[in-house]
């Protein structure tokens, strides 16, 4: 297999698709999310987001789409105790890969605060939904 690099803005694709896709979701009655989800080395690497996630999240934002953020969590975790930032990703020594149960955990949890007002303008919905098994993180960073 021969993969070839072709030059494309790949913020500019990310931002088309989902202008195309709220509008989709908004003609379906959808409401839609943009989780920005990062890989370890970009948190180590900058106390800020990626020129492409900055654009991206502008973008989003524009177009309507709520945004959950897990940048400045993790920065914070860089930051000040580099070592657990080990506990939210799996790792082989320094090298790191996917987030690990814990990571996922605080994404999951993230989103269910970003979802919380949601969730309660749905008739019944607050009925339907179990009690988190692990205490809720404080609301994150949300933009709608």
């Amino acid at each position: 297999v021969h993969y070839r690099k072709i030059d494309v803005d790949e913020a500019a694709v990310t931002c088309a698709l989902l202008k195309r896709l709220k509008d989709r979701a908004d003609r379906e009655g959808i409401r839609t999310l943009l989780f920005m989800q990062y890989y370890a080395g970009v948190i180590f690497e900058s106390h800020q987001r990626t020129r492409n996630a900055q654009y991206v999240m502008a973008c989003a934002q524009e177009a309507g789409v709520r945004v959950v953020d897990q940048f400045a969590f993790l920065r914070n975790i860089a930051a000040t105790n580099p070592g657990a930032m080990k506990e939210y990703y799996m790792h082989s020594g320094e090298v790191y890969g996917h987030m690990s149960a814990k990571g996922n955990r605080h994404a999951a949890q993230m989103l269910a605060g970003a979802l919380r007002d949601w969730m309660k303008a749905l008739p019944g919905a607050h009925e339907s939904v179990a009690a988190p098994s692990a205490p809720v993180a404080p609301d994150p960073v949300v933009s709608e």
